[in-house]
């Protein structure tokens, strides 16, 4: 059964405000972070994985909205899951 797109816009936005600040606590307390030098607009570290956060939601509520009924929907969340990895590991190597 699909679901109403406000109910699953609605789910995406609840996911992902509860988890980006877990994702933010998580980064600070693995040093996930992107340290400020002398070029930098920030001074402080400014963490990263909120896009893994997002991504998350964004594949929770697709899965939960009953999104996976279309076959082009499958292809989306694994090419996004992959450009999620790479970018973290591209942070990480940074």
């Amino acid at each position: 059964m699909i679901m109403n797109t406000s109910l699953v816009f609605g789910l995406a936005l609840v996911l992902a405000l509860i988890l980006t600040p877990l994702m933010r606590k998580l980064a600070l307390r693995t040093g996930f972070v992107d340290v400020p030098v002398e070029r930098s607009m920030h001074k402080e570290p400014k963490p990263y994985l909120g896009g893994v956060a997002i991504f998350i939601a964004f594949a929770a509520a697709v899965i939960l909205g009953g999104g996976l009924v279309d076959p082009k929907m499958e292809g989306i969340l694994v090419g996004g899951l992959l450009i999620v990895l790479l970018g973290v590991v591209d942070d990480k190597v940074r």
